[in-house]
């Protein structure tokens, strides 16, 4: 898989530990559901996925990837969970929000 990116493959690479500290991190905020230790909510990401959208329309790039995570994220925010952690995102897709 790695060699698919080219001469990007060291610079992924080196973002795996990064992207294993992260995703322990969310594991244990899932497995303890404590959603509130974050230093960004989702307030905070979800003008992300508007922003690529939007980049996405204007350049006439199809955006249908992006589209769910908003989905998601806007589930969130409306059922009050917006200073929830990213994270809070598994109880959304179990339906258990």
């Amino acid at each position: 898989m790695l060699l698919a990116f080219g001469g990007n493959a060291m610079f992924i690479k080196s973002l795996m530990p990064v992207l294993e500290m992260m995703l322990t991190r969310l594991h244990g905020a899932i497995q303890s559901k404590d959603y509130d230790d974050t230093q960004a909510s989702l307030d905070v990401w979800a003008p992300c996925p508007k922003e690529l959208i939007k980049w996405c329309r204007k350049h006439g790039v199809d955006h249908s990837f992006v589209d769910p995570q908003l989905s998601l994220m806007e589930k969130a925010i409306q059922a009050g969970k917006g200073q929830a952690d990213f994270a809070y995102l598994y109880e959304v897709l179990k339906g258990s929000n």
